[in-house]
């Protein structure tokens, strides 16, 4: 019989992976047994990465997000959230893997009154970061993309590799895009339920910030939870199991995604937090779903064909 040529090391690896391996390991070699979407979640708000190179005093932010933290009630949060996915279906017809978010009314926090002392904070711990926007033009520059057009292709190829893009991989833009749509309909039920003025129209540090960078903006949705933050998370969870091997990239971009928007005066430290969380949960619902298990399958493969079919593809 004739020897088959032998695959690459990164194709054998990945086609040693079960396409039923829907988590996203902390990245530390000694990680607890039996790891949980909470333990996901804890891993993902933990882990920080200095911002664009400014002096952001990390005591303060963490002091901030120490409230976005409870453990009993993420538990309680996560266990609701999957009774609830057996819930009649909302607008059925038109979503993909998420049928229903009437989880919306108890998933958040509602954010600080405008002016109250935790607003105050969240404002002055924004600016640490904001006022440093002219020093960090190449994030800025990023900024301005995702802004004009997010597109988990286009935040993300840089730290998976120049082949992850949507000519490479149709099947996978097809159900990143779904992936996207469902997390914009929960998103945007949250935005409306709170309906949390911009922060640049709060603070005309901001609106300063926002005119240097934009030229001007006109955003539509109120800024709680940060919709851009939202799907960094849920992108870079997704994404982190298709390429295992680059999953501590892959989250520190999820997180620069919604950093980026309190660099460019859009959103402040809370709001940010509160789509993190937010992503984090709609993850924890997506990997139930059988369509998102099999389209994410189907993904899988897609890659796993191309780079066998293009054995000289070089990752970053």
């Amino acid at each position: 019989m004739e020897q088959s040529e032998p695959m690459s090391p990164l194709v054998e690896r990945r086609r040693k992976r079960p396409l039923d391996l829907m988590s996203a390991d902390p990245p530390a070699a000694s990680k607890p047994a039996g790891n949980t979407p909470v333990e996901i979640r804890a891993e993902l708000h933990e882990k920080r990465v200095a911002p664009f190179d400014r002096e952001l005093k990390p005591h303060a932010l963490s002091k901030l997000l120490k409230n976005f933290r409870p453990l009993g009630r993420n538990v309680i949060i996560l266990v609701s959230l999957l009774v609830l996915l057996d819930s009649p279906a909302l607008e059925a017809a038109d979503r993909h893997y998420i049928t229903n978010r009437a989880f919306a009314d108890g998933l958040l926090y509602p954010p600080p009154q405008t002016n109250s002392s935790d607003d105050i904070l969240d404002r002055s711990n924004a600016w640490l970061i904001a006022s440093g926007w002219a020093t960090n033009q190449e994030q800025v520059r990023i900024a301005k993309l995702e802004q004009a057009t997010f597109s988990p292709f286009g935040s993300f190829a840089q730290v998976i590799g120049d082949f992850f893009n949507k000519t490479n991989l149709p099947a996978t833009e097809q159900f990143l895009s779904n992936v996207r749509a469902d997390t914009d309909w929960v998103t945007d039920g949250l935005k409306t339920r709170f309906h949390r003025q911009r922060l640049y129209a709060r603070d005309l540090r901001f609106l300063n910030v926002v005119t240097n960078v934009f030229g001007g903006i006109d955003e539509h949705t109120s800024s709680y939870p940060s919709g851009h933050s939202t799907r960094g998370v849920v992108f870079s969870l997704i994404l982190a199991n298709m390429f295992p091997e680059r999953k501590k990239e892959i989250y520190n971009e999820g997180e620069k995604i919604g950093r980026r928007r309190i660099l460019v005066g859009l959103h402040s430290p809370k709001e940010v937090e509160a789509g993190r969380l937010l992503g984090t949960n709609i993850f924890n619902i997506l990997k139930v779903s059988p369509t998102f298990q099999e389209d994410f399958g189907k993904a899988v493969n897609e890659v796993n064909l191309y780079l066998s079919d293009h054995p000289e593809v070089r990752r970053r």
